[in-house]
């Protein structure tokens, strides 16, 4: 989805926003567990990216409560971890 590591912000902050449009099936703007679990699996990243380790991310990262990320919540969760910009740069 990514092609590989970047230390440009700016570079960062498209690939997420390309990982977000593939990722959210439903274009309703939101990525939901099921579109994130489904992500992963379409990547071969299940046994890494379990539903629970998903979910506990999801939680993390869910400032209204609505249980998805939206694209602010994204690039927030992009920005802010490791394993999530890994995501955002093409390892998941």
């Amino acid at each position: 989805m990514g092609s590989g590591a970047s230390s440009d912000p700016r570079q960062r902050a498209e690939v997420a926003e390309e990982w977000f449009q593939q990722a959210d099936v439903d274009q309703d703007g939101k990525l939901s567990l099921d579109e994130l679990l489904a992500a992963a699996h379409a990547h071969h990243e299940q046994n890494e990216w379990t539903r629970e380790r998903i979910l506990s991310c999801l939680n993390a990262y869910d400032q209204n409560g609505d249980g998805m990320l939206d694209r602010a919540e994204w690039q927030a969760a992009c920005e802010g971890a490791i394993w999530w910009q890994a995501a955002c740069e093409g390892a998941l």
